[in-house]
């Protein structure tokens, strides 16, 4: 039996995704002081390292540092349909496209007609075609408000703008300076995806290189594609009153709160939760970028706060407030006064790591 134990144990670490290289070095430190452990013969040592190993990994899969560089090296490939949809759009749209991803200035009148029901600013998102999915990208209010709090301002204080002399004048100010607006889809996409077996469930969210830009992971070098959910997936919130009673009653309070607080949600509202009609049991969600008061660099008003992840956030603080805010969007599902709005009220409360 001693002699099968490293074997063992080495099967047991590599049921683990060895996806950074932090948790590879600390599988290697604990294989190497387990190799030394049983050149002793000391078998109850060994169990128990092993036991602390899996135990450690597992805490370190929860934290695990989510980066612009690690996100890239580790993203999804795009399926060939979606490749070849996204192919057409960018040959149709490729002066609408270089504009954005550009962006220094307000969106020019000959392209506004070509941007649909994208009005507010804040968000671009065009079909591609035959329903394959959607392009997005940032708008020009979330770039201006991105760049802001990179320049170490918070975007929502009253004369802002006009104190850095306009919306251009702050992006022309913050030109050199990276931009996550929208490819931040691809950290929340990661976290959520991993939660297997979770209520809550994303479409595929790929980024598309942008021929003759550098190659690192910025809104002005890449565009996110987004597949497309089957026409039985809706808005929880379009519902009649009936069947949103029927969905809600399946969700449990603690395993929604539970992905919403691994991953850090924060914009979950009954208009942006989703529900498969075939399968009410499971909930999904396509809005997954930042906030736009999150900048990036050492300056920054407020940090990225999915980069890094967790308790090894960029910004802690912020990730907590991220978290609250999720939980007050979401707790407009639950009907305020019923058993589960006050569960889900509770979870929050009750919960120690929440708090700064």
């Amino acid at each position: 039996m001693c002699q099968k134990l490293p074997y063992i144990s080495y099967f047991l670490l590599c049921q683990f995704d060895k996806t950074t290289s932090s948790e590879y070095t600390l599988w290697h430190y604990y294989l190497k002081n387990l190799e030394q452990i049983f050149e002793g013969g000391n078998m109850h040592k060994s169990l128990l390292l092993t036991m602390v190993l899996v135990s450690n990994v597992a805490l370190g899969m929860q934290t695990e540092f989510v980066g612009p560089e690690e996100l890239l090296a580790g993203s999804p490939e795009m399926p060939v349909p979606l490749q070849a949809a996204v192919a057409d759009w960018c040959e149709d749209n490729g002066d609408l496209c270089g504009f954005f991803i550009s962006l220094g200035s307000e969106v020019p009148a000959d392209l506004v007609p070509r941007l649909g029901q994208n009005k507010s600013g804040s968000n671009v998102v065009l079909p591609l075609a035959d329903n394959r999915g959607v392009v997005k990208m940032a708008g020009f209010s979330n770039v201006v408000r991105e760049a802001l709090s990179t320049l170490g301002q918070d975007p929502y204080r009253s004369g802002v703008v006009a104190e850095f002399g306009g919306s251009v004048a702050i992006l022309e100010r913050a030109k050199t300076m990276r931009r996550f607006q929208s490819v931040s889809a691809l950290a929340y996409h990661r976290l959520l995806s991993r939660e297997s077996g979770s209520i809550l469930r994303a479409p595929g969210t790929f980024v598309l290189h942008m021929e003759g830009k550098p190659d690192g992971l910025d809104d002005r070098n890449y565009v996110v594609v987004q597949e497309a959910l089957p026409e039985r997936v809706v808005a929880l919130g379009s519902l009649p009153e009936a069947e949103q009673s029927t969905v809600i009653g399946n969700i449990d309070p603690a395993q929604l709160y539970a992905v919403l607080k691994k991953v850090g949600l924060w914009n979950m509202n009954p208009g942006k939760v989703l529900v498969d009609l075939e399968n009410p049991h499971r909930l999904w969600i396509t809005d997954l970028e930042k906030p736009n008061n999150e900048g990036y660099g050492e300056g920054a008003k407020w940090k990225v706060a999915v980069f890094g992840h967790g308790a090894q956030s960029d910004d802690p603080s912020k990730w907590r407030h991220n978290i609250r805010t999720g939980h007050g969007e979401t707790a407009g599902i639950f009907s305020a006064g019923s058993e589960k709005h006050a569960q889900w009220m509770a979870l929050l409360a009750n919960d120690p790591d929440l708090r700064d």
